[in-house]
């Protein structure tokens, strides 16, 4: 394989932009306020206290859809619980630090990780070679065609990449667990991510990361449904994997996490037990 070009990526915020794609509107009604800001240089958490605190909320009441980078430029939805007598367009004027309120609307529900569409990317490349630009841009048309490894990114996993191994020693009793609720989520996040990219590194060694197995949970990409993936729709499923129609999903592990079969099971059986120091 030819060696691929290089280019400097992130050297300021404006390089990396990230648009988050809500999985719905807000509806006008409702006690919890959607917030959709613009950030630059900060994480998601602390940006919903600097809102929280310049609206008189608390921050322990927030919710969003996912964590955005902080070395970024980012745009993202934030609900907070805000009593039914007091205007939404309050948000609206406020003036903070790396932070441009661009909406606010009343929603009935908080918003909860994962209620959103997907993320929009504009990345900016640096310092590369004269002429280095078609090879980049037939690699990511063949990328759009075959899919990559969707695994988790170091930002994950915190600033020194160690909150899954923070979680697993609160987990397993040898350090006490944050007091904070955010924090306490953001670690088990990290240990939940680590895990999936620990199946996503298994399938990517046997070659079944871009397809479907029996006993997978397959999504449809159009439709976001789940299935099953049993032993008579196994080659039509294959067929449409091929396709980009749907894909493999792996495991977020949890009370409600919906469990794959056969093999792709004893695989994240096997990660998750061996990541908890589990034998049998």
């Amino acid at each position: 394989m030819d060696a691929l070009p290089r280019a400097v990526i992130r050297s300021e915020p404006a390089d990396f932009v990230v648009v988050e794609l809500p999985a719905y509107a807000p509806s006008g009604r409702g006690e919890h306020l959607y917030v959709t800001f613009r950030k630059t240089g900060r994480t998601t958490p602390d940006a919903v206290r600097d809102i929280a605190r310049a609206l008189d909320l608390d921050a322990r009441s927030a919710g969003w859809a996912g964590m955005k980078d902080r070395h970024a430029v980012t745009t993202q939805t934030v609900s907070f619980l805000l009593p039914l007598g007091r205007d939404p367009a309050e948000a609206l004027g406020l003036s903070l630090p790396g932070i441009e309120i661009l909406e606010a609307t009343r929603h009935d529900n908080r918003l909860k990780p994962g209620h959103l569409e997907g993320n929009r990317f504009q990345i900016r490349l640096r310092g590369l070679e004269a002429g280095a630009a078609e090879a980049v841009r037939a690699r990511l048309e063949g990328l759009a065609r075959t899919g990559v490894p969707n695994a988790f990114g170091p930002q994950r996993f915190g600033r020194d990449g160690d909150n899954p191994a923070r979680a697993l020693d609160w987990l397993a009793g040898r350090a006490p667990g944050p007091r904070d609720k955010n924090a306490r989520r953001l670690l088990m996040s990290a240990l939940q991510s680590w895990m999936f990219n620990r199946v996503v590194e298994a399938r990517v060694a046997d070659g079944t990361w871009a397809t479907v197995l029996e006993g997978d949970v397959a999504k449809k990409h159009d439709s976001g449904g789940l299935f099953t993936v049993s032993a008579a729709d196994l080659d039509d499923a294959v067929a449409r994997a091929t396709a980009g129609a749907l894909s493999a999903t792996g495991p977020m592990f949890g009370v409600k996490m919906r469990w794959p079969e056969g093999a792709p099971l004893a695989l994240e059986e096997r990660v998750l037990e061996q990541a908890l120091g589990v034998t049998a």
